[in-house]
Order: C-alpha cells, then sequence, then structure tokens
C-alpha cells in the first residue's frame, strides 16, 4: 500500500517518538512511504529550501495518491492537521499515533472519523500499526 505517513517539521520532532521504528516497519512489510525522505538526515534544510507553493502542491499529490495515512500527533502541528483534514475529505483511513500522556487535540480525540491510538513505547507503536493495517486489508 501507499501510506502517507504524517510528521513534524516545524515544530520539531520528539526524541521519545519512534518516527523512524514505524517508517522502518511499513516499508521492511513492503509498503511504499510516499513522505519517507523526511525521515532523513539534513531533510529539513533541503525542505526550507524548496518553494512553499511547491510543497504544498506535491503534498497534496502524495495524499491524492495515498490509500491511507498515519500520522504521529504527539508534538502539535498546524501542517499535520491540516493534512488530517484533507485526507479524511479524500475518505482515506487514517491512523492517528499518539505518546501515552501527551495531550492531543480535541479535534483528533473526538474524531470519530479516525483512529486514535495512545501508546508507551516503540513495540506499543509498532504493533498499533500492524492491527491497523490489518483490518484495512480484511476489509477490502
Amino acid at each position: 500500500m501507499k501510506i502517507y505517513f504524517a510528521i513534524p517539521m516545524i515544530s520539531g520532532k520528539s526524541p521519545a517518538v519512534p518516527y523512524k521504528e514505524i517508517r522502518d516497519f511499513l516499508v521492511e512489510n513492503g509498503h511504499q512511504v510516499l513522505t519517507e525522505h523526511l525521515l532523513e538526515e539534513g531533510a529539513w534544510e533541503s525542505e526550507s529550501q524548496l518553494p512553499r507553493e511547491f510543497i504544498f502542491q506535491r503534498d497534496i499529490s502524495w495524499l491524492k495518491e495515498a490509500d491511507l495515512m498515519i500520522a504521529e500527533v504527539s508534538v502539535p502541528s498546524l501542517g499535520i492537521g491540516f493534512e488530517i483534514a484533507y485526507a479524511l475529505g479524500l475518505k482515506k483511513e487514517v491512523l492517528c499515533l499518539a505518546l501515552d500522556g501527551v495531550r492531543v487535540s480535541a479535534m483528533i480525540e473526538g474524531n470519530r472519523n479516525l483512529t486514535l491510538i495512545r501508546y508507551r513505547d516503540s513495540q506499543e507503536a509498532l504493533r498499533a500499526v500492524r492491527a491497523f493495517l490489518e483490518a484495512i486489508r480484511a476489509r477490502r
């Protein structure tokens, strides 16, 4: 499956969040992660050099192309919130992951059109991703 994996860029990444482990798990299980380059060394620097309109159009194109979205929402991000709303508008399945104990927007917590799963460590996060993907496969 093609997966749009949303991670914070401007607001910064949390060292407690297993971003790379999630990306690696998805790739190792045969999925195409459309945003995987954002986890490479120097991604922020190279992305900041791109015109904002290009980034917007590229990311919208990826959201349309994706089969589903996984968003790590432990760090508040306007961009991720926008991407989630856009993906839901496209009728995409959306999994939001959040570290246990982190405050998450009521717009995410109260939204019954997405799946929010809290986790304590990388293993729990990966189990949540696996279960989400298996549930989608079972429905198709």
